[in-house]
């Protein structure tokens, strides 16, 4: 008897369904040969590529929200969020993002090569500078280019970030340290920092 290509797939499923078939799998699949040929596998450009559109389309989009919506993903996020591999990990990101972010606005506004305040040009270590929105962040709700890009004062921290750099830095925020972005916020100062001032009344 020859079976169709349909009763074959379902004849292989039920064959790997069974828990000591699952077990044999599990075993093979976690020798380090098996790691090494997968991961020289997923490599390859051919490969890469497939995945790529494959995880584009809705049925794929749909098995991964389906996923992470259970007990099971929940859990494994849960468990590798705490390890100190995962937060060391996040942290290397977050600090890239920040610089990436920092010398971008620095070298637009203030012409320089590396991060700085926009406003008294101090040049100094990243976790002593801040990035400032301009007119205020939810002032900045009713700009419309910038909401036309999907800007929301609702943005914060890593949302914020990716949403900058993959609308290539638009326009609307600048680099402060902590001094001036207080100062600039400080309600007597009316949005403006003391050096701002200070610069004005020298000009004038």
């Amino acid at each position: 008897m020859v079976l169709t290509d349909e009763e074959r797939k379902a004849k292989a499923r039920a064959y790997a369904s069974r828990p000591e078939n699952k077990e044999k799998k599990k075993q093979s699949d976690s020798t380090p040969e098996a790691k090494a040929k997968r991961l020289e596998y997923g490599r390859r450009p051919e490969v890469k590529a497939k995945k790529k559109e494959y995880n584009s389309t809705p049925e794929a989009k749909a098995r991964v929200r389906a996923y992470a919506s259970t007990p099971e993903a929940k859990a494994n996020a849960t468990k590798r969020s705490t390890t100190p591999e995962f937060r060391a990990k996040g942290r290397t990101r977050h600090n890239n993002k920040r610089l990436k972010i920092f010398q971008a606005y620095s070298k637009r506004l203030s012409n320089s090569d590396v991060a700085c305040c926009n406003c008294c040009g101090i040049h100094s270590h990243v976790d002593f500078l801040a990035l400032d929105h301009i007119f205020g962040r939810v002032e900045m709700d009713s700009i419309p280019e910038l909401v036309a890009i999907g800007y929301s004062s609702k943005l914060e921290n890593n949302k914020l970030k990716d949403w900058i750099i993959r609308n290539n830095f638009p326009d609307g925020f600048q680099i402060l340290c902590h001094n001036c972005n207080f100062a600039k916020g400080y309600p007597r100062n009316n949005g403006k920092c003391p050096h701002e001032k200070q610069t004005t009344l020298t000009k004038t």
